[in-house]
């Protein structure tokens, strides 16, 4: 089971497509998708203590989710690096490898 990765993959929804892609070049077969509503904080924002209630309006992403082999998951890292020199965006791709200690 060491070797078995949880991929999550955190982007606004406009690289929807792009991510889409780079998941079917991979191989990779996407397990979940969610919507995810976030919103934009500035910097002196984040670094007080009383974030406002509504910071404003909401940022819309995608979150997608893939269970892969280990080095399937190094080489989908580095297609999102990449992904994010190549569009250099205020808000690039977030990408997070998990271990899988146990699956049923």
């Amino acid at each position: 089971m060491s070797d078995i990765k949880w991929i999550i993959v955190l982007g606004v929804e406009e690289y929807q497509d792009s991510l889409n892609e780079l998941f079917q070049k991979s191989g990779i077969e996407v397990f979940s998708e969610v919507q995810v509503k976030g919103f934009r904080f500035t910097q002196s924002q984040l670094e007080s203590q009383d974030l406002p209630p509504h910071p404003g309006d909401p940022v819309y992403s995608v979150a997608c989710f893939a269970l892969v082999q280990q080095d399937q998951a190094q080489v989908f890292l580095d297609k999102i690096r990449q992904f994010n020199q190549s569009h250099q965006r205020a808000r690039p791709l977030h990408a997070f490898q998990v271990n899988v200690e146990a699956m049923v």
